[in-house]
């Protein structure tokens, strides 16, 4: 399967998806003139010392502190800065550290933060505080061919740090293999030289921008051309990479259509199939996706329940399928639960396993698919910590609070005249006036204008609604009234 590397140029955004045949696999957006956070080092501070959780909060110059692990810290996060070698044996406030974020803040959480430090790179990743030895991808070949190539390389070592092979990389590159490695190499030794001479809270190293870092992360080997709608960003691209990767620039193009690129693939429209809640699927049956703070839960719905032989395992199939491209379009990472509509027999919830692999077989990301349960509940862990280009085009509903639902108007109309009766159950209240929204006012005197009555005859006091332009459907605010005191705003 034939796929495509899209980059697109605007005066705000950078825009980079995976395109094969008729589908969008893969979306990233990232404004310019920003840098990614994650994967950047900073220098940090530690703000508080997080007994109870083994962690340390360190400010690194973050909206808010980040979240440091103590088994996450190397012996390098202090010596960069001019400290003595080795991990403290205590922590104390205000003490300096080297961090790289490997998790973005989200919600009330803020960043999670690492000092054993990665530099990726398209064939390597250089790991300068792990142990010396190469690790190599199982997606390269069965354990004696990984062996083997452990072998070949256990000359390039030079005793410090570790290394890992990823699963673009070919022996047919060995040139290109060494000068990446080189430039990791030189990369480390400037972020060495420069830490020590920043304030807190100031980056010592920047991952790559977008454009760039999508030749890293976004060209696999069934990537057959890589498309660019900018003429400049084409040559700038192309000379960054010049004499390190001739592989790809032989790969690029400038997108020649009449139309946009994204236009002339239709990313927008399958992207927005990607933010919706609920995903149909050929057979009528559809994936709901919920996510929460400690992990994403898909619901496998069958498209006619009310069938007694509904096509239940082939509906499974068609979510196995649907879902390794959803995953990976919408850039969920961590625990992810999907329950899969009931079958018959353990041979169905094995054959469903093996289709949920095979969905996941050509992610970048490191995924991990558990043994299915008696309940049909399957566990993928989909192991990387970006999650940024869909959580930030998304926020929390003001409304509902993210709960994905309001109250009804009956129900918050008969909440405000409980809090009401409350208010003229005192002697010194002569009345209520009820601010609301007019859809929440015509709740209350249409279909609650007996409840009002009933209140407003038992205490003989007044209830007056007033409309407040600047409310949502389901806020209000109560007044008590107090003497012969007008209303505020002309009632009802």
């Amino acid at each position: 399967m034939t796929e495509r590397l899209l980059i697109s140029q605007s005066s705000l955004l950078w825009r980079t998806a995976v395109w094969s045949e008729d589908r969008l696999l893969e979306y990233r957006e990232e404004p310019r003139g920003q840098h990614p956070v994650v994967g950047s080092i900073y220098r940090g501070r530690v703000d508080r010392i997080l007994d109870s959780l083994n962690a340390l909060s360190v400010d690194y110059g973050g909206s808010s502190p980040g979240f440091l692990p103590l088994d996450e810290i190397s012996s390098e996060s202090f010596s960069v800065l001019g400290r003595s070698a080795g991990i403290p044996a205590s922590f104390k406030k205000g003490q300096e550290v080297l961090v790289q974020v490997q998790r973005p803040a989200r919600g009330s959480k803020g960043a999670r933060l690492t000092s054993k430090f990665s530099l990726p790179g398209r064939y390597w990743v250089f790991l300068p505080c792990a142990a010396s030895e190469i690790l190599v991808s199982k997606k390269l070949g069965d354990r004696e061919f990984r062996t083997r190539i452990r072998e070949i390389f256990t000359p390039i070592l030079e005793g410090s740090g570790g290394l890992v092979l990823r699963s673009v990389a070919t022996l047919d590159s060995m040139e290109e293999l060494e000068k990446e490695l080189q430039a990791l190499r030189t990369r480390w030794a400037e972020i060495q030289s420069l830490g020590p001479s920043l304030k807190t809270g100031e980056p010592v190293y920047h991952d790559l921008q977008l454009p760039y870092r999508a030749l890293r992360e976004q060209v696999s080997k069934d990537c057959s051309e890589i498309l660019v709608d900018d003429i400049s960003l084409l040559d700038s691209i192309k000379e960054s990479i010049h004499g390190r990767y001739g592989s790809l620039c032989g790969m690029m193009r400038l997108a020649a259509g009449t139309q946009p690129l994204f236009d002339e693939y239709p990313v927008d429209s399958q992207l927005a199939r990607a933010t919706q809640r609920k995903v149909l699927l050929p057979s009528g049956g559809s994936l709901v996706f919920d996510e929460t703070e400690a992990m994403a839960v898909v619901d496998v719905n069958a498209g006619r329940p009310d069938e007694k032989d509904a096509p239940h395992f082939h509906t499974n199939m068609e979510a196995a399928a649907e879902l390794g491209v959803q995953l990976r379009l919408r850039d969920i990472t961590g625990i992810v639960v999907v329950d899969f509509i009931n079958m018959k027999g353990s041979r169905d919830r094995r054959r469903i396993e093996d289709a949920v692999r095979d969905s996941l077989r050509k992610d970048p990301v490191k995924t991990q698919v558990y043994g299915m349960t008696e309940l049909y509940l399957l566990q993928i862990v989909r192991s990387g910590g970006r999650r940024q280009t869909y959580s930030r085009s998304q926020e929390s509903c003001l409304l509902c609070n993210g709960r994905g639902s309001l109250p009804s108007f009956e129900a918050e109309g008969l909440r405000a005249l409980h809090q009401s009766e409350r208010l003229l159950m005192r002697k010194d209240v002569s009345g209520v006036e009820l601010f609301a929204a007019e859809d929440l006012l015509e709740s209350l005197s249409s279909g609650l204008s007996g409840a009002m009555k009933i209140l407003s005859e038992k205490y003989k006091k007044r209830i007056v609604l007033s409309a407040g332009p600047d409310y949502h459907s389901r806020e209000y605010r109560i007044r008590a009234m107090h003497g012969f005191e007008p209303p505020q705003t002309t009632g009802q």
